[in-house]
């Protein structure tokens, strides 16, 4: 992946709503501007064609047993908050992050963990001893 698609990535990741390029023309920003304010979000033809991309090369990847897991501070909070069932909203207000920050560090965990859902994020949590 190029760096500008690393970027852009990343942006959606943490919780932009759509990306333009510089070379947008102005039929697509006003385009852009409307679609962000009735739907929530704007994606373009680039910005589909990275998250299509990633999505095609993400890899599950599953610690083996000999492999220490370790969770930040902050990835500790939103698993123990998660295996309590608050919702990403509360613990947003919990931890003084955006519903979107949560969200992004539980598929994360996901990701790293090899969860398909957060039941599963859950079960490896507990069978691994990441919350008291």
């Amino acid at each position: 992946m190029y760096e500008d698609e690393r970027f852009v990535s990343h942006m959606m990741e943490i919780g932009a709503n759509g990306y333009l390029l510089k070379s947008a023309d102005p039929s697509e920003i006003k385009r852009a501007i409307i679609e962000v304010a009735t739907k929530g979000y704007y994606l373009n033809n680039f910005v589909n064609r990275i998250l299509l991309k990633k999505s095609h090369v993400r890899t599950k990847t599953i610690p083996s047993l000999n492999t220490e897991i370790t969770l930040n501070d902050r990835e500790r909070e939103v698993v123990r908050y998660i295996c309590m069932e608050f919702t990403a909203q509360e613990i947003a207000q919990k931890i003084d992050v955006s519903p979107r920050t949560v969200e992004a560090i539980k598929d994360r965990l996901m990701e790293r963990f090899g969860a398909k859902n957060t039941a599963g994020l859950v079960f490896f949590a507990v069978k691994n001893n990441l919350i008291d």
